[in-house]
Formats: structure tokens, sequence, C-alpha cells
């Protein structure tokens, strides 16, 4: 089964979906252009917004590799950060406010992690 898209008004296809993701690499088929799939008695219009998210998320953005060594090195460097502050605020007898840039950290971090495995980072 195959797909059309509309550029400018014109039906253009059949494709497949791995042609599809290639015109999405080239910048030819956008999240919003409207597609239709083949079948023998025609079909409903959508989207293209679910076939070539991830392509367009990567080719038009930061790289998934680099984004993922980018927020494992934001992770690390902010749990030293945290860390340091928490042995800080000990020193000053305030035991209790010592863990909270510690929670926070951890609570950052998750949104992060949930957020990156949602865009199927890791």
């Amino acid at each position: 089964m195959g797909f059309y898209y509309y550029k400018d008004g014109e039906k253009i296809g059949p494709v497949s979906e791995a042609e599809l993701k290639d015109l999405a690499f080239c910048g030819k088929i956008k999240p919003d252009t409207l597609l239709v799939k083949e079948f023998p008695h025609g079909g409903d219009p959508f989207f293209a917004s679910d076939i070539v998210r991830d392509c367009y998320f990567r080719n038009f953005f930061i790289p998934r590799r680099k984004l993922a060594v980018l927020l494992l090195l934001f992770l690390t460097v902010g749990f030293l950060f945290s860390l340091y502050l928490g042995v800080l605020i000990s020193h000053s007898g305030r035991y209790l406010l010592a863990a909270t840039p510690i929670v926070l950290y951890f609570v950052i971090g998750g949104i992060l992690l949930s957020y990156a495995s949602r865009l199927k980072i890791f």
C-alpha cells in the first residue's frame, strides 16, 4: 500500500512509507503535509505528522545522538553541582535545606528523562 501526498494542490504518488521518510529528510514533506493512504475504495486524508515526525526532528534540530550526549552531560554536571550545594548548605547547619538541591535535581532529571524517552532518544 502506498501513500499520496498533496503539494501545491497537486496529488502526487503513490509513494511508499520509506520514500515518505526520504522526502521528509529532504524537506519536501513536512508534518503538516496532507496524505491519503492508497485503498481500493479511497481513503480519508490525514496529516503526515505521525509518519515523518522522527525524520523531521532529526533533520531540522539536534541529531538524537548529540542530544543524548548533551542530556547525559547536563544531568552529570547538575548532579555534581547539587551535591556541592548540599555540602555548602549543610556546613551552615541547615540540614533539612541541604537536601533541597538534590531533590530538585532528581525531579528535573526525571522530567528530562521522561521527555527523552518520549522522543526515543535512548
